[in-house]
């Protein structure tokens, strides 16, 4: 009924995606399939080639993973997210759930703590014919690829509406490396959440060792 879909870009540290793919299959044995600029051995993947790393080619790759899912639903996986178990377990009603637990870690002096996000559209799980109809109508008359700027009111599901959904936190890292190095966060911040622990040594396992 669900499949992982897991896309990137290639541009994190290797060997700190390959710790996020680890606890993703920590946490589920659901399917997977990834998107990637590179070929990497996780899930079923299909390699676009070095198309460079910006929102419109992350939609793109997106829209490549869903024609090649037949389940009903997708779950959203991302390259420097953490899920928990909580997240893959969830069992979706509506066209788009979103997860409602997300903290962002920040790679960068003088940005400490948990920081806790509104959402992520890196957190969420969604009706799969639903997406396609969206990313499709999204694509029209655009090219395939492009390195161009976009804004959240051009994003393909921009002000469709949602269902929330939660648990356990989902922690998303910004490490210098992604598309974007700041992301909007409400004023809400933590030094230990549960499930995930202490913000430092979160950071050593995750980021200091790589």
């Amino acid at each position: 009924m669900k499949t992982i879909l897991y896309y990137t870009s290639n541009q994190e540290n290797p060997e700190f995606e390959r710790k996020i793919q680890a606890n993703i299959v920590k946490q589920t044995n659901l399917p997977i399939v990834s998107v990637s600029q590179k070929p990497i051995d996780f899930g079923e993947n299909f390699c676009v080639g070095d198309v460079g790393g910006s929102y419109f080619n992350e939609w793109r790759q997106i829209l490549i993973g869903l024609k090649e899912i037949d389940t009903k639903y997708v779950v959203f996986a991302e390259s420097d997210f953490l899920y928990p178990k909580d997240y893959f377990d969830f069992e979706p009603k509506d066209k788009i759930n979103r997860y409602d637990n997300v903290w962002i870690v920040f790679n960068y002096k003088g940005f400490g703590g948990y920081n806790r996000k509104k959402y992520s559209e890196g957190a969420q799980i969604c009706d799969r014919e639903y997406l396609i109809e969206k990313y499709e109508e999204f694509f029209q008359g655009l090219p395939e690829w492009s390195l161009a700027r976009m804004g959240k009111d051009n994003y393909p599901l921009f002000g469709e509406a949602f269902s929330w959904f939660g648990g356990d936190p989902c922690i998303s890292f910004k490490t210098g490396q992604g598309v974007r190095c700041m992301t909007n966060t409400l004023k809400e911040k933590e030094a230990s959440l549960p499930y995930w622990g202490d913000i430092t040594k979160l950071k050593e396992e995750y980021l200091w060792k790589t």
